[in-house]
């Protein structure tokens, strides 16, 4: 009596069918992984421009009429681009993006965080390192009762970190 088995033929083909379904499940889990990713930077994307947005929306509503606004750019020749830059007093509630070193009688005490209801804010384009790691897309420097509020005139520049 003959007992029934596979053939060698049947099991290659079998064989060959289980390669392609993993090699056609392989790619779609990895265009899944993909769109996935890319679903997810989208949705980082769109939350850091709320986070702008609503930003600049806060600082713009609370721009003090009685205060200098500073609108100017600068050109570069040899990139041939225009770099534009505001800087405007506003109210509202603010903190500083630094810490400041506070001194009582020429001696460092510590450093602190700034806060205050009034800032002066500042949107450009850094043109350094150093205004890079100041600005990081908005910068606000804070205004206490230390520094006199007066008008500006004639052209005047601001860069992050002046004191008026």
């Amino acid at each position: 009596m003959m007992k029934k088995a596979f053939t060698i033929i049947e099991l290659l083909v079998a064989m060959a069918l289980l390669v392609i379904l993993v090699a056609i499940s392989g790619v779609v889990f990895s265009a899944a992984v993909k769109a996935h990713r890319t679903a997810a930077a989208t949705t980082e994307v769109m939350a850091r421009m709320r986070a702008v947005t609503e930003q600049l929306e806060m600082d713009i509503r609370g721009l003090r009429s009685d205060m200098p606004v500073a609108v100017w750019f600068e050109y570069d020749p040899v990139t041939r681009k225009r770099y534009d830059q505001i800087q405007f007093f506003a109210n509202g509630v603010f903190q500083s993006s630094r810490q400041w070193d506070y001194t009582r009688a020429d001696t460092t005490i510590g450093t602190t965080v700034l806060e205050g209801n009034t800032a002066r804010v500042y949107y450009g384009q850094a043109n350094n390192m150093t205004s890079v790691l100041r600005m990081l897309a908005l910068r606000l420097e804070l205004i206490r009762g230390l520094c006199p509020m007066h008008a500006v005139s004639g052209p005047s520049r601001f860069w992050p970190g002046d004191v008026i």
